[in-house]
């Protein structure tokens, strides 16, 4: 009767004293069981001008330090803005940016760029009708795809853009082996011009 076997990774001791890895054959039922539990990873982007929103083409660059997780699963950006000017109704979440941007090495290394209409196709194409209905409203959107209720005077309000369909969720990339990266934010292009002080470049 064959026994099933697995290669597993161990360390042994050779003539000269050192230690090395080597692939050796166990039985399988000797394999082991790694169980991984979700997590969640917070990076606050500090330093964000208050004028991101008003100049056109205005970028901003973030830093993720190495190290701070090993695979990336999923990615959602958290925006809080306040609206000290009048009633304004703001475009939807994804046409904030014209696009996003990832570097690693101190921003030597380019890993992708992910499109604002990308972003905006993949919310409808990729999410069912069931996770819309609470992803939707958080992106400054209805039903219809198109801007939500205006923004009151003197309200402050946090929006959330998930990132699904890109290279970040789809490729599972291992991390650890990537240097500090950085996420750069370039800001949509001039669509109508409004009277806001806070963000006169994302109105519809």
């Amino acid at each position: 009767m064959k026994v099933p076997k697995h290669f597993v990774n161990k360390k042994v001791a050779t003539a000269r004293g050192r230690t090395e890895t080597v692939q050796a054959v166990a039985p399988l039922h000797q394999a082991q069981t790694h169980h991984h539990s979700e997590s969640f990873y917070t990076q606050c982007f500090k330093g964000v001008p208050q004028n991101l929103f008003r100049n056109h083409g205005a970028k901003f660059s973030g830093m993720i330090q190495a190290g701070a997780f090993v695979k990336m699963k999923s990615v959602t950006l958290k925006i809080t803005i306040r609206n000290n000017g009048s009633e304004t109704r703001l475009a939807s979440l994804p046409y904030w940016f014209e696009r996003l941007e990832m570097r690693s090495a101190n921003g030597s290394k380019h890993l992708g760029t992910i499109y604002a209409d990308n972003i905006a196709f993949n919310l409808g194409a990729l999410l069912s009708e069931q996770q819309l209905k609470s992803v939707l409203p958080s992106a400054n959107m209805d039903e219809d795809f198109r801007p939500s209720r205006p923004l009151q005077a003197g309200e402050t309000k946090t929006f959330y853009l998930p990132l699904v369909g890109g290279f970040l969720d789809t490729a599972e990339l291992y991390w650890r082996n990537i240097s500090s990266w950085t996420s750069s934010l370039h800001q949509a292009s001039l669509r109508k011009a409004v009277e806001l002080r806070t963000a006169s470049t994302f109105v519809s």
